[in-house]
């Protein structure tokens, strides 16, 4: 299941805020199915995804293809993912 919107964005930055913003709902909706089971955690899944993004977005901003106030952007939305208060994108 794609939580990414049938409009795709046509920058990176644009992609990128899309992908994290449709992995932060993919993220609650696996919380919610997967409740009660001990083969899944949330708290694991939100690191990992976050430590994946970290690691990514930073290497876009290295070879120019994001700007720095684009990788802040980001990784404040990384930072947010799986919480209630996670921006409106």
């Amino acid at each position: 299941m794609s939580f990414l919107p049938n409009d795709r964005p046509q920058t990176w930055f644009d992609e990128f805020l899309s992908e994290v913003a449709s992995d932060h709902r993919q993220l609650l909706a696996c919380r919610e199915a997967r409740q009660g089971r001990s083969d899944w955690s949330f708290e694991h899944a939100v690191k990992r995804t976050q430590s994946f993004y970290d690691e990514r977005f930073n290497g876009y901003h290295k070879v120019g293809s994001i700007t720095g106030a684009q990788l802040d952007r980001l990784l404040v939305l990384v930072e947010a993912l799986g919480r209630d208060d996670f921006p409106e994108v």
